[in-house]
């Protein structure tokens, strides 16, 4: 996914939704509350955005560099 322009948003009411990002190194798994959350590689233009009612969410990266997850409070 490195250098990568894509764009991945779900919206939805899903309870727990698992996401899991495989080649990653320096991964950040955590459980967070929130309605928006962001996902950047670094070194790429791959950005994925989350906005929707669930709980709790769980993500996972696996041989990715520099992993920065972060919350965003919603505009």
């Amino acid at each position: 996914m490195k250098n990568s322009k894509s764009r991945t948003t779900f919206a939805d009411n899903s309870e727990n939704r698992p996401i899991l990002i495989k080649k990653c190194e320096n991964n950040t798994i955590f459980k967070k509350t929130a309605k928006k959350i962001r996902f950047l590689l670094k070194n790429s233009k791959n950005t994925t955005i989350f906005a929707d009612n669930s709980e709790y969410r769980t993500i996972l990266g696996e041989n990715c560099e520099n992993n920065t997850i972060f919350d965003e409070k919603q505009q």
